[in-house]
């Protein structure tokens, strides 16, 4: 086995409208781009989509979007993922949604 070191730090918020200060966290890891992974709208009935949206820009994010992830979620999604962040030098992933966004995330 090749020698390695893995360091994985992890900050986890909940609470009431933690939404609307996703972009204030982004701006303090020092990530100015993300890749915004969603599944098939739920975000977007709820309202949840245009706060996340807001907080992002409102800090300076940039972002694009790779909607529509399914549950079972299917790899060529994943792959379609992969290439918008490497085609727009994408710094960061974020995935709102449930098990599957975060599983394609």
């Amino acid at each position: 086995m090749n020698d390695f070191m893995y360091h994985n730090p992890t900050k986890i918020e909940f609470g009431r409208a933690k939404e609307n200060n996703i972009g204030q966290y982004i701006k303090e890891a020092n990530i100015e781009s993300v890749l915004l992974v969603y599944g098939t709208g739920s975000i977007k009935k709820n309202g949840l989509y245009e706060r996340v949206i807001a907080s992002l820009k409102n800090n300076g994010i940039s972002y694009e979007e790779l909607d529509g992830v399914v549950s079972n979620p299917l790899l060529s999604r994943v792959n379609d993922g992969i290439k918008i962040v490497k085609d727009k030098n994408i710094q960061a992933v974020l995935g709102v949604g449930g098990g599957s966004v975060a599983d394609s995330a």
